[in-house]
């Protein structure tokens, strides 16, 4: 049986990485999938089966903290890997990709899996990160891409390319719509791009008969709360469990998934939202300017808008306020294209085939 690892900078590994693992020790076994991670803040570690947990404090953000790090976190995956001469690596993000390929071994092969490209604001630093990830593949076998359009950006990679966004693997949750007097924008997720979300915020406040909901937790939880808390027509619910989201998407009327279209990442990414509004039928709205929002746009299954404008933003929810069979029409466009999606199992087996041969 093939001896799997996955390396990730972060501990707890990211939920994507996470969800890679769960279907790799459903296909290969517990004992035969391990994990190199970076305990960077300190918390307690609660794994220990096939875990491999270096611990150095690097605060998140900080990022000459990080490339300090980086180097002796190489140091502690070269041992990890000569202790144990794996199959197969799966390097989760670019800057793991540039430890594990000078690292790799005669025998192995290395999967590097693009769940972000290298972002930067800066021309000059986001062409270096290019040409460092560009050596690094050099020495890969395989890239495994969260994003169908990251593809289009690795022509130059002659080697076996997976497809494999973060769809459900199942059926999310089965929900009733429930009749409401207001008309409502639901927000779910990390809280951060606080100046996106203040905009979302000051369009709301502009038209009568609308609610805002924002669920979730992040860095900018408490300036959120304490910008919304004169408004009343907007709710900050703070923290969500799973078994909430039935009950949550029943009251929305649309799902806001707006991130910042001038980051390079996010002009190429699928949001999780764009995932779970086709496998429920919800309709989200996305950012005007970006590869998913083209997407979006030309399949008529959502909506666009630019994130910076607060009349923009306005004038696009007045409008779908006012005429609800534009909701109506993206629903059932939604519930077409669904039956053309394959899963995230269906993908997966892709992965799994190419580890196996």
């Amino acid at each position: 049986m093939k001896k799997i690892c996955l390396i990730d900078s972060t501990y707890p590994i990211n939920t994507r990485t996470n969800k890679i693992y769960n279907s790799l020790v459903n296909d290969f076994g517990r004992e035969n999938v391990s994990i190199i991670a970076w305990n960077r803040d300190g918390r307690e570690n609660k794994n220990t089966e096939n875990y491999y947990i270096y611990e150095k404090k690097a605060a998140y953000g900080n990022k000459l903290q990080k490339l300090m790090g980086l180097f002796s976190f190489k140091t502690f995956i070269n041992k990890v890997l000569n202790e144990n001469n794996f199959d197969i690596v799966i390097a989760s993000h670019w800057e793991t990709l540039l430890l594990a390929s000078e690292l790799k071994q005669k025998d192995s092969k290395l999967i590097y899996e693009n769940l972000d490209i290298p972002t930067s604001s800066n021309i000059h630093i986001l062409k270096l990160l290019q040409k460092i990830e560009k050596k690094a593949l050099k020495k890969t076998d395989a890239i495994v891409f969260a994003s169908r359009f990251f593809v289009p950006l690795y022509d130059f990679f002659t080697k076996d390319k997976i497809l494999l966004e973060n769809k459900p693997d199942k059926q999310l949750f089965l929900y009733e719509a429930k009749e409401h007097d207001s008309f409502n924008i639901v927000f779910l997720g990390v809280i951060r791009y606080l100046d996106i979300l203040k905009n979302l915020i000051d369009s709301v406040n502009e038209i009568k008969g609308i609610k805002l909901v924002i669920w979730g937790d992040g860095p900018g939880y408490g300036s959120l709360k304490n910008y919304a808390k004169s408004k009343e027509n907007v709710f900050i619910q703070g923290r969500y469990e799973n078994s909430q989201l039935a009950n949550i998407y029943s009251e929305a009327d649309l799902v806001w998934a707006v991130y910042p279209n001038n980051d390079y990442n996010v002009k190429y990414a699928i949001s999780n939202k764009f995932h779970e509004s086709i496998n429920i039928g919800k309709p989200c709205i996305y950012a005007e300017k970006t590869e998913l929002g083209n997407f979006v746009s030309s399949n008529r299954i959502g909506f666009v808008v630019n994130p910076y404008s607060v009349d923009d933003i306005t004038e696009l929810l007045d409008k779908l306020k006012t005429n609800p069979k534009l909701i109506e029409e993206a629903t059932n466009k939604l519930k077409m294209f669904k039956k053309k999606e394959t899963s995230w199992n269906d993908d997966f087996s892709k992965l799994e085939n190419f580890i196996r041969r």
